[in-house]
């Protein structure tokens, strides 16, 4: 009888071997935790504020205009316009909605009425505006109402936001001639609509294309967009 309570004593003074695991857990993040918030900069920069200090730049040139395209996903209108010899910059961002300071989440997963567009700062002694229709329109499929090629949703489908009364004729007057074209066979569905309130994306979209060439590269391939314009060449 006593060795079989001397048992039982033993089995209970035994440490349990998982619950010992888990508050050393709790432990470690906790301490975690207190370190990085201590170490934290109390001055923690916003997500947004180097584009919105380039933009201010931009903006206050005094030979530049802008002009605003969306055409699917943001990082391929970069791509498209800034290589462009009189296009001093693209950013990424949104437009269209109502909604204030849209995240790049809540405007994909459609709870906001934005589309991803980017806003070109060019010289007109340089390059046109119609030349910038020119390699809009080249970069698109303009009869997709649902999106542009792998990207589908309202944030991804074709609009030009024009800035005055000369952009909006000439924006109307370049789907004219697309339409007269027949290039397509289909209507062409893209929007001419005035210019809203521009909001930039978060600071990792902005030239996604040259930070991220192999991921970019890889994105613009497997999503129909890169086989779609070559053979349109």
């Amino acid at each position: 009888m006593f060795a079989i309570l001397d048992g039982v004593m033993t089995k209970k003074r035994k440490p349990n071997l998982h619950f010992l695991l888990f508050i050393a857990g709790v432990i470690l993040l906790t301490t975690l935790f207190v370190y990085f918030k201590k170490n934290e900069p109390l001055n923690t920069p916003n997500q947004y504020s180097r584009v919105e200090n380039r933009r201010a730049e931009l903006e206050a040139m005094p030979n530049l205009e802008t002009a605003t395209f969306a055409g699917g996903c943001f990082w391929c209108m970069e791509a498209a316009f800034e290589p462009a010899d009189g296009v001093i910059e693209v950013i990424s961002g949104f437009t269209g909605g109502a909604e204030v300071d849209p995240s790049y989440e809540e405007v994909v997963q459609g709870q906001t009425n934005h589309r991803e567009a980017g806003l070109v700062f060019f010289d007109p002694n340089i390059i046109t505006y119609e030349e910038l229709l020119d390699v809009y329109w080249q970069q698109i499929d303009p009869t997709d109402p649902d999106g542009q090629f792998a990207d589908r949703g309202y944030s991804y489908t074709t609009a030009i936001y024009y800035h005055d009364q000369s952009q909006q004729d000439l924006a109307e007057t370049s789907k004219e001639t697309l339409i007269e074209s027949a290039e397509f066979g289909k209507p062409i569905v893209t929007e001419i609509l005035p210019a809203s309130e521009f909001y930039p994306a978060e600071d990792y979209h902005q030239d996604y294309y040259k930070n991220n060439q192999r991921r970019y590269d890889t994105y613009e391939k497997f999503s129909g967009r890169k086989d779609f314009v070559e053979s349109r060449l």
